[in-house]
């Protein structure tokens, strides 16, 4: 393999033999052993365009950007354009030699190639410190411009290099900003209007004001800002930002929603839908507007910044009030919305437990009157499903239909994945028992939460009541004490719902399953569980202040003591359980909950005896517990 300079020259004459060596040396900078790599065509196909930063060679003002790409007409002027102006936004550099080549390398493929360069003389370090913050991001810019004319023409236009109307009063008034508030806005201002203007739906920009475009790329900005500080300070605490942008759009009423949030985990998530779910869950007077929402991610950063717009459903105008509501309300509603990205879990199904249930349930039928017996258990999920293995065993004779077809023909939201079907004995000489395997697949979208995780409990239900659809009546055998906690929460409901409570679903599910000991997911008093609820719910949208460690509160009631301990820290929580290790000796007594929520963690004790002097005396030893707490320095893990 060799390279050819395209020049028309000779191969002899130096400057061609210069360019090979250049061509050479970048090209073993790409691939240390480039001309001994067995799939170099795929490799160029595959990472090319490729970009080499070095100092220039007796110097060390001088940076020397070698660029190598596809041929493509007009390429180099865009280079070119990206490094003059944008590699420190806001200032013009002194760019001291530029050339480019094009060249082919036979025995490899077809391409024609571009080597181009670029040197750049440096007044001082502090254009070399900005130089290596901006070129990470400028070079995945110069890559995706570099193969697209059509990508270069939208990166350049949304710098303002296109110099419409619009584009240049923006530009304009954002480096006033700059000028003027030089401590709150820095270069980096225009290039959050580049992100804005760039991810921005298309008609966008054409369809607002210049106003609107400043203030939103201003809030942006500030989030972004004092986010990226928050992490620095306190990574382990989430901070929500919200900013309500009024403004007229075509005779119509609108809304733009700017929010501004920091994850806890690279695995978290919250774009746009995310948004809008927490928007339509408390407010079902709006609707969002079609074409209005920019979500911005910056690679790995862990904070996010989402804009939508949103319209009265009514087509009339928002009211104050309902405005002050949404400001209050809403960003409570965008922490139950973020969402946790999961790995499918793979498990191999344990074929000596299948048996094993097979035979238990088979014991459970002994006359041909007895019920069907059926256990229900979670199998795995994908991206978009969830499967359930269903045994299912029966009393059959030769007139049954089989299992098989009787799914078949039923129209259910679900979809039926035989397995096997198997005699486990005689109950008479024309009555059969028999065993059936087989999975129920369920489309996730109908059992997600408000917090976008599976309520695998709904998704059981369902699948019972579709299968006492198919089959009539059976035992749900694993299923008796799911369907008493779901007793006693659909009771907790009906209860709130009397009331005339608002309340947080999530907040709600969480609470209830965290009780322990598990029992009590069965055996608690509904009117109690709903009381704690409501007194953890109001001390949840009190809060605990960055500045506070920890907080305590305490109620009594006719037959129970409440005790809630709210932290931001996990081992504060663990010194409060070890407090209550005394009482945890008598279980029914009391009853321990737990509710983590964005950076706080609420822990409830519910202590139960008719004696007022007990109940008394447990919220006085919690008091002390407390105040001992106050005295010992706060520490972050």
């Amino acid at each position: 393999m060799r390279i050819r300079p395209l020049l028309g020259w000779e191969s002899s004459d130096p400057t061609y033999l210069q360019y090979v060596k250049i061509i050479q040396e970048v090209l073993e900078a790409f691939v240390p052993a480039f001309f001994e790599e067995e799939n170099i065509k795929e490799r160029l196909k595959k990472d090319i365009p490729f970009l080499l930063v070095r100092e220039k060679r007796g110097c060390e003002n001088n940076i020397s950007f070698l660029l190598i790409s596809k041929s493509r007409p007009d390429a180099f002027m865009y280079y070119f354009e990206m490094l003059y102006r944008w590699l420190i936004p806001g200032e013009l550099l002194d760019v001291v030699m530029t050339h480019a080549v094009d060249f082919d390398l036979p025995g490899v493929d077809t391409s024609i190639y571009t080597l181009s360069e670029i040197v750049v003389r440096l007044k001082n370090q502090e254009q070399h410190q900005k130089i290596l913050n901006n070129l990470p991001f400028l070079e995945q810019e110069i890559k995706r411009g570099i193969v697209s004319r059509r990508e270069a023409a939208k990166i350049l236009e949304a710098k303002g290099y296109k110099q419409d109307k619009k584009t240049a009063v923006l530009q304009e008034r954002l480096d006033k900003r700059i000028d003027r508030f030089p401590s709150l806005y820095g270069p980096d201002l225009l290039r959050e209007m580049q992100h804005t203007l760039l991810l921005a739906p298309e008609g966008f920009k054409k369809l607002r004001a210049v106003d609107h475009l400043l203030r939103l790329i201003l809030c942006q900005y500030r989030f972004r800002k004092d986010l990226l500080k928050h992490i620095e300070s306190t990574p382990y605490k989430r901070r929500v930002f919200l900013k309500l942008i009024r403004f007229p759009f075509h005779g119509k009423d609108r809304v733009g929603i700017c929010v501004g949030m920091n994850f806890l985990e690279d695995k978290e998530l919250f774009e746009e839908k995310q948004l809008i779910k927490a928007l339509n869950h408390h407010f079902p007077f709006i609707r969002p507007s079609e074409g209005a929402s920019i979500y911005i991610r910056r690679g790995k950063e862990l904070l996010t910044t989402v804009y939508t717009e949103i319209e009265h459903i009514n087509g009339r105008r928002f009211s104050e009030m309902e405005l002050l509501e949404l400001e209050k309300e809403l960003p409570q509603d965008l922490l139950s919305h973020v969402e946790y990205i999961m790995h499918p879990v793979f498990m191999p199904r344990n074929e000596e437990e299948v048996m094993r249930n097979m035979l238990t349930l088979s014991k459970e039928i002994n006359s041909i009157e007895d019920l069907p017996q059926g256990f229900i258990s979670f199998d795995r999920q994908t991206r978009t499903d969830i499967f359930f293995t269903v045994i299912l065993v029966r009393v059959k004779t030769a007139h049954s239909k089989d299992v098989e077809s009787l799914f078949i023909n039923h129209l259910g939201a679900f979809q039926y994945l035989p397995d096997r079907s198997k005699l486990m004995g005689q109950l008479t000489d024309s009555h059969d028992k028999e065993a059936s395997v087989f999975r129920l697949k369920l489309s996730k979208e109908h059992f997600l939460r408000l917090d976008q995780s599976i309520d695998l409990y709904r998704a059981r239900q369902f699948l019972v009541n579709e299968i006492t659809e198919v089959i009539g009546e059976f035992r749900d055998f694993n299923g008796g004490m799911i369907a008493k906690k779901e007793e006693l929460l659909g009771q907790v409901r009906h209860r709130l719902k009397e009331k005339k409570v608002k309340y947080n679903q999530v907040w709600l599910e969480n609470f209830f399953y965290s009780l322990n000991p598990v029992v009590m997911q069965t055996l608690l008093d509904p009117d109690t569980f709903v009381q704690a609820f409501l007194k953890l719910s109001k001390e949840l949208k009190t809060g605990l202040p960055l500045e506070e460690a920890y907080q305590f509160a305490s109620h009594l009631e006719n037959e129970y003591a409440i005790v809630i301990f709210m932290a931001h820290e996990r081992h504060c929580i663990e010194d409060f359980e070890e407090a209550l290790k005394p009482y945890r000796s008598h279980q029914k007594e009391l009853i321990l909950g737990e509710l983590p929520w964005g950076d706080v963690i609420a822990s409830v004790a519910i202590y139960r005896s008719k004696e007022s002097r007990k109940q008394k005396q447990f919220i006085d030893e919690m008091s002390l517990f407390f105040s001992s707490m106050k005295q010992l320095p706060v520490s972050h893990h």
